[in-house]
């Protein structure tokens, strides 16, 4: 238990142990992977499928890569405390790959959601050029904003943050993943968090499909985040989320670069 608002349980371990432990038995334990918990690796029995993709529909810029360019950011259970508290849509796997510092693919999975078929998970995925999968992105409509932010981490900055904007409607939703799967249906117009309390394992497999949807994810003056293996954890400078007038709600946010 790491705490009331971002607690660690059992799940959160094994989930972890379960998706490196396939990474490596893929592509090599010399992968570099940041993972949210802190736990050893044990050998996996399973075979991880490495055919859900199309080689021939990747971009050429990424069919011939160093590996060590190449980081891979997992955060086996986004949104732990929302599975603690029984709020199973919320809660998700995210698995975003960085190349030379910058988001380029990810996955975002959802346990706990039932399919017409009556399988349950639901797995998005997306890489620059290539675009986005197993969600259609729609950008919201609406004439008022509408916005969502964190369930349980507010802070006066943050309500002053978002009092600037002014929306007809604030979700207080948990989970980086699930606000971000929200601004991809367009049940929002935006995912507004300009404060600490994001990490790169939450950010990272978000941005990429956002941006192959034609979204942004930057912090909260407009700038790219860094994915490299020692970049700082925390996204200092928080994150905001959109499919469109990303521009104009960076400005409207009102934060000026020191």
């Amino acid at each position: 238990m790491k705490g009331v608002n971002d607690p660690m349980t059992d799940a959160d371990v094994k989930a972890q142990q379960m998706i490196v432990g396939l990474l490596h038995k893929a592509f090599g334990t010399d992968l570099k992977i940041v993972g949210e918990e802190d736990c050893d690796t044990p050998p996996v029995s399973l075979n991880p499928n490495t055919s859900l993709i199309d080689p021939s529909k990747v971009p050429e810029e990424f069919k011939s890569v160093s590996k060590s360019d190449v980081v891979v950011f997992v955060d086996p259970l986004d949104a732990t405390k929302e599975f603690t508290d029984g709020n199973l849509p919320a809660v998700m796997s995210l698995v975003g790959i960085s190349y030379k510092g910058k988001s380029v693919a990810g996955v975002m999975f959802q346990p706990f959601v039932n399919n017409e078929d009556e399988s349950n998970g639901v797995t998005m995925y997306g890489m620059l050029g290539m675009g986005c999968f197993g969600v259609t992105p729609k950008r919201r409509d609406g004439k008022e904003l509408v916005i969502a932010t964190t369930k349980s981490h507010s802070t006066p900055e943050l309500e002053k943050a978002v009092s600037h904007l002014n929306p007809a409607k604030v979700l207080n939703v948990g989970g980086a993943g699930y606000k971000s799967l929200l601004v991809l249906k367009g049940e929002i117009d935006g995912y507004i968090f300009p404060i600490t309390g994001t990490k790169k394992w939450d950010s990272c497999a978000p941005e990429a499909i956002i941006k192959a949807a034609g979204g942004k994810l930057t912090d909260k003056y407009g700038r790219d985040l860094p994915y490299f293996v020692d970049s700082p954890q925390p996204n200092d400078d928080g994150i905001i989320v959109t499919l469109q007038n990303h521009e104009e709600i960076i400005s409207k946010l009102g934060f000026k670069t020191q």
